[in-house]
């Protein structure tokens, strides 16, 4: 059976799923959906099958099948699985439930799985922050990785965590329509609380970079408390975190978040240097303020600097301006920063 070259290219699960959320309520029957697919009874009905199995509110009888919007409340429809993400579909790789998504992102990197990979996960039983730090993954959460495999020198691989940043705080800003503020090395901050935070590993062959995989863990609908884990995995002063849905004051989508999150990641992260750093400094929260720069693990900072917070440089470094007038820059390893 010929497909339709007028229905995009993307699996029967997409199409079905789109067309039940274009017309809820209304009938679509197993001939109609195969005839409009150009492909078999039976591969509808295995994609409806599944859906079902995955939790959409969708419901078969002799009419043929629909979408119950009574069930939404109760089903929900936010979900990360592939089949979601159209184009991009054959990019993703979703899990229910692991221990990081890191972790997978690492093995799909070792099976050669592609730049551009998308790894998401409805929670992650031992999700990490930097220096291995504990990162709070409750449901309701986004925590997904990027795996990238750009033609960078292990030595720029900041460029790319600085880009994650601002990609992240320009989605958040645009879904929350707050202003999204970033702080030294990897946190994203929304009226003085922590809303996100980034990680990256990689690995490299000689100075070449072989990939790099970009965590990213956003607070949007999952639970947040006043000295939470999300911020025990900072070095920074805050002292609470908040999520996008206690900003806007209803619940937000995971899915339309992350989708903002890939398309801002798209326009930057082929920019030079000199735009990230650019880009960057103009969403830095602490800027001119005094500081500490401390290594080591939390319990165990040690202090190495202090002064003023002049932003990042073109390396993506960390720039202090000491009581000496040294500017001295710190690479986005051990060191944090304490306001």
């Amino acid at each position: 059976m010929q497909v339709n070259q007028n229905i995009p290219c993307i699996s029967v699960k997409a199409y079905i799923l789109e067309q039940f959320r274009q017309k809820k309520g209304c009938f679509f029957t197993g001939e109609a959906l195969a005839r409009q697919l150009g492909v078999s009874r039976v591969a509808v009905w295995k994609g409806v099958k599944a859906l079902i199995a995955a939790g959409y509110p969708i419901e078969g009888d002799d009419k043929g099948y629909r979408w119950i919007q009574e069930k939404e409340s109760l089903t929900g429809d936010d979900f990360l699985y592939p089949w979601e993400f159209e184009e991009r579909e054959k990019l993703f790789h979703h899990w229910v439930s692991t221990d990081s998504t890191m972790n997978r992102a690492a093995e799909l990197a070792g099976r050669l799985y592609p730049g551009g990979s998308v790894i998401t996960a409805e929670e992650q039983t031992s999700g990490r922050g930097r220096n291995s730090r504990t990162w709070n993954s409750q449901k309701g959460g986004l925590f997904f990785t990027l795996l990238e495999r750009p033609f960078l020198s292990a030595l720029e691989y900041p460029k790319l965590s600085m880009a994650a940043q601002i990609a992240s705080a320009r989605a958040i800003s645009r879904m929350s329509g707050k202003r999204a503020l970033l702080r030294w090395p990897n946190d994203i901050y929304v009226e003085g609380k922590k809303i996100a935070g980034i990680l990256t590993e990689f690995r490299a062959e000689g100075d070449r970079l072989d990939w790099i995989a970009i965590g990213m863990g956003i607070n949007v609908n999952n639970k947040v408390s006043q000295k939470s884990a999300a911020n025990r995995s900072s070095n920074y002063s805050a002292n609470s975190s908040t999520n996008l849905s206690e900003l806007t004051g209803h619940s937000i989508s995971r899915r339309e978040t992350l989708l903002a999150v890939l398309n801002e990641w798209d326009k930057i992260k082929n920019a030079d240097s000199y735009e990230l750093g650019k880009h960057w400094n103009s969403m830095a929260e602490g800027r001119g303020r005094k500081v500490m720069a401390v290594e080591g693990k939390e319990k165990e900072n040690r202090p190495v600097e202090r002064g003023i917070f002049l932003g990042v440089d073109v390396l993506g470094r960390g720039v202090i301006k000491n009581d000496r007038d040294e500017k001295r820059a710190f690479s986005p390893g051990s060191v944090s920063f304490l306001f």
